[in-house]
């Protein structure tokens, strides 16, 4: 009698201990996958991918490799002198890996580089951290890459809100944004967004 309850002891035990870890690892998942993925094409052909600089060699493997779902949405923005044959790769990538929400913006070259200097993109992400620029944030470290932006006055944020984020980090990010002298926002959609 003792070995059976020892066994059926030891079984349960392992029964429970299992569900947690795969639960664990499914809400890990989910918490991993990119909602955004943001990219910058400049005219000389080089690729902002989510912050990082990346080659067109190694643009399939670091789009294969994105955690993503059905509902991960893409911003494209290039430069009209940019190759055209790189942009239509890009959107035949995103495609494959069944990214088909896509705002791809077309800016002249002058437009370009004004955005890039001026303009700040942050999206409040469903998972309650935000995109800086692609690079992905808690909301604490947001009032720290606020003071790398040289000119406030010269700065326009444009602020993106997922259709689940969570009330409080849209406003801690308003308040950041206020509190560091940010005063041109606006607030726009993905497929929205002009300049």
């Amino acid at each position: 009698m003792k070995i059976i309850s020892f066994f059926l002891t030891v079984f349960l035990l392992s029964a429970c201990t299992s569900e947690p870890s795969k639960q664990t690892k499914q809400i890990e998942t989910e918490l991993s996958t990119v909602e955004v993925v943001d990219f910058r094409v400049f005219n000389d052909g080089k690729i902002r991918l989510n912050g990082e600089w990346i080659g067109e060699a190694g643009l399939g493997s670091h789009i294969q490799s994105l955690p993503t779902s059905k509902q991960t949405k893409a911003r494209v923005i290039f430069d009209e002198d940019a190759p055209f044959s790189l942009i239509t790769k890009i959107q035949s990538l995103l495609h494959k890996k069944q990214i088909n929400q896509i705002a791809a913006k077309p800016l002249t070259h002058n437009k370009f580089v004004l955005y890039n200097q001026n303009v700040l993109h942050i999206d409040v992400l469903n998972s309650g951290k935000i995109l800086y620029q692609g690079n992905l944030l808690h909301i604490a470290d947001l009032e720290i890459a606020l003071t790398n932006k040289h000119s406030i006055d010269d700065t326009e944020v444009i602020l993106t809100i997922g259709d689940e984020a969570n009330f409080g980090t849209v406003y801690d990010v308003q308040k950041t944004l206020a509190l560091s002298g940010h005063k041109n926002m606006s607030t726009q959609d993905i497929p929205e967004y002009r300049y």
